[in-house]
Formats: structure tokens, C-alpha cells, sequence
């Protein structure tokens, strides 16, 4: 327990635990969040269809869902769109590659969106974001190569499937780590 002064919370806790029963197990919404995304849920929805429909028009019905060039430029598009449906900004320093293999350290969910959004890419994932609701569909539409870390083996089957996105002239992005 966190130590306490003379009949004042503990220190460390807001006040507004008496008010919000959720902040007490670790989850903090105050009215001002929640209005927020009572706005924007509306808008990521709609973002998410135009994006469904974007990949049937532009990718499936031409024919190009074996190109890796167009899906990762597809991505790109899409990572565009979303970061402004979200209401956020990117501010990038330096070049990116231009081909070959991109490393990074994984921050956060939005790092994705954000070095997408930058230059056309092709990410390796984790399998198991592949069975995720919706970010597993956009991930299939994107071309994401997915890898299965409980098998060693899986190694050689991404390294095969790496080469024809390098050869392609992609970007391939990896998080190493992969704690998301």
C-alpha cells in the first residue's frame, strides 16, 4: 500500500478513484477520453470500410494482390489515412532506405502506422496478428509476412519469403523484439 498523510488520499492516487470505480483495476477513463473517442469511433469505422473497399478496388479486382509493390504502396495509403483519422502527426528525420531491410525498436502500435505512412513497406509480424480482428485483415491485405516464433524452422521459410520482396525493390520492416 502506498503510504498516506493525515486523512488525504495515498500518494500517487488521484482523487477521482472515488469517482471512476474502473481506475482502482488499472483501466483510466475520464469523461474528456471517453468523448473523444465517442467522436472518433464513428470516423475509425468509416476509415476501416474505405480501407476494405480501397483494397477491393485498387488491389483485388485489378489483379494485383500478387504484386508487392502495389500492396506495399497500398499500405501506405492506408497508414496515411488512418494516422489522420487518428488525429495524429508524424514528424520524420533523415531519409528512409530505399530498398533492403528496415530494424527497428518496437515503441508502441502506432510505430507501424507511422513508418508505414513514410514510404511503402512490407513488415514481418508475429503469426498470431494474423488471426487479430481487424488489424489482422488490413495486415493479410498489406502483404505482411507473418512468422511463427515457436518454430525454429519458420526462420528459413521467412528468409525464402523475404527475398522476392527485397528483389521487388521494397522496404522490408521487422521488429526484432516483437513485444506488441
Amino acid at each position: 500500500m502506498r503510504s498516506t498523510h493525515a486523512n488525504r488520499q495515498p500518494v500517487g492516487v488521484s482523487a477521482e478513484v472515488d469517482r471512476w470505480p474502473s481506475l482502482r483495476y488499472g483501466f483510466a477513463v475520464s469523461l474528456p477520453r471517453l468523448c473523444r473517442l465517442a467522436f472518433r469511433a464513428p470516423f475509425l469505422i468509416g476509415t476501416l470500410a474505405l480501407i476494405t473497399l480501397d483494397y477491393l478496388f485498387t488491389i483485388r479486382l485489378r489483379g494485383l494482390s500478387h504484386s508487392i509493390p502495389a500492396r506495399a504502396v497500398w499500405l501506405q495509403r492506408q497508414c496515411r489515412r488512418l494516422l489522420r483519422c487518428l488525429g495524429l502527426r508524424a514528424e520524420y528525420h533523415g531519409t528512409p532506405p530505399s530498398q533492403g531491410v528496415l530494424v527497428c525498436n518496437h515503441l508502441g502500435y502506432t510505430d507501424i502506422l507511422v513508418l508505414g505512412a513514410r514510404h511503402p513497406l512490407v513488415f514481418i509480424s508475429k503469426a498470431e496478428v494474423a488471426g487479430w480482428p481487424v488489424f489482422g485483415m488490413l495486415s493479410k491485405f498489406a502483404g505482411t509476412l507473418f512468422i511463427r516464433r515457436d518454430l525454429r524452422s519458420d526462420v528459413v521459410r521467412i528468409g525464402k519469403a523475404m527475398e522476392p520482396v527485397v528483389q521487388a525493390g521494397c522496404v522490408l520492416a521487422f521488429f526484432p523484439e516483437g513485444t506488441s
